[in-house]
C-alpha cells in the first residue's frame, strides 16, 4: 500500500506537470460549464484512511458532469465484476485514446 506522503508527492508531481496545460476549451453547451473560470484546476484524493489530499483551486465549486463518470464506473465494477462490465463498457477511461494516461 503506498503511504500519503509518496501519495503527496505523486500528485503533486502530476499537478505540476499539467497545470500550464491551458488546450480545450469550456464546454459552452452546458449551462453551468459555461460559467466556469477556465483557469481553476485543483487535484483532490482521499486515501482509505481518510486522509485527505488537496493541491490547487480545491476550494471552489464546480459542476461535476463527467466527473462522475470513473465514480460510475467503479461502481459498476464493484456491483458486476470486470469480466460483466467489459461486456458493455470499453476501459479507456480518457476518451482520449492518444493520452499517455497509463504514465501515472
Amino acid at each position: 500500500m503506498i503511504d500519503t506522503e509518496t501519495l503527496i508527492r505523486d500528485i503533486t508531481e502530476i499537478y505540476e506537470a499539467v497545470l500550464s496545460n491551458e488546450d480545450g476549451k469550456v464546454a459552452d453547451y452546458i449551462p453551468q460549464l459555461k460559467k466556469v473560470d477556465p483557469s481553476l484546476f485543483a487535484i483532490s484524493a482521499c486515501t482509505v484512511n481518510g486522509d485527505v489530499i488537496n493541491i490547487g483551486d480545491f476550494n471552489h465549486r464546480f459542476c461535476l458532469q463527467s466527473c462522475s463518470k470513473p465514480l460510475t464506473y467503479c461502481i459498476a465494477l464493484e456491483e458486476l465484476g470486470r469480466e460483466k462490465l467489459h461486456q458493455h463498457v470499453g476501459k479507456e477511461p480518457s476518451g482520449i485514446h492518444h493520452l499517455p494516461i497509463h504514465d501515472y
